[in-house]
């Protein structure tokens, strides 16, 4: 019985002690792209922009989707990404790359009036997540 105690003992350790990489965040301005280890992330637009301005009553918060390009850093050779498109209020609001999930969190500026902003001064917030 001890022996089976003994061998068992650090299959239960190992087991627990096993715990979720942390997730890594990064903020891109349009254009810029980031480089994980897993993948290259680029901000390519905001295709929408229909969150509530600040000073007005709406009915729902509204959505921003972006457009994003997510290379595969295990493909050996060039190609053309295809734009992807994520949603802070709406779906999708992440995809799975290279084993992964990426995630747009949020957007900024927030939107304070009707007027339209300018897509340089956009800032976009992404999160992965690692299995």
């Amino acid at each position: 019985m001890r022996r089976l105690t003994a061998l068992m003992l650090p299959l239960v350790l190992g087991c627990s002690l096993t715990t979720p990489k942390d997730p890594e965040h990064v903020a891109l301005k349009i254009a810029q792209s980031h480089a994980f280890s897993e993948f290259t992330l680029t901000f390519i637009d905001v295709e929408n922009d229909s969150r509530c301005p600040a000073q007005m009553m709406c009915v729902w918060a509204g959505n921003v989707q972006v457009a994003v390009t997510a290379v595969d850093h295990s493909l050996r050779i060039a190609i053309l990404a295809a734009k992807q498109f994520l949603n802070t209020n709406s779906e999708p609001r992440s995809l799975k790359v290279a084993g992964v999930t990426l995630a747009l969190d949020s957007v900024t500026p927030p939107r304070i009036t009707a007027d339209s902003i300018p897509q340089a001064n956009y800032t976009a917030y992404f999160t992965v997540t690692r299995p």
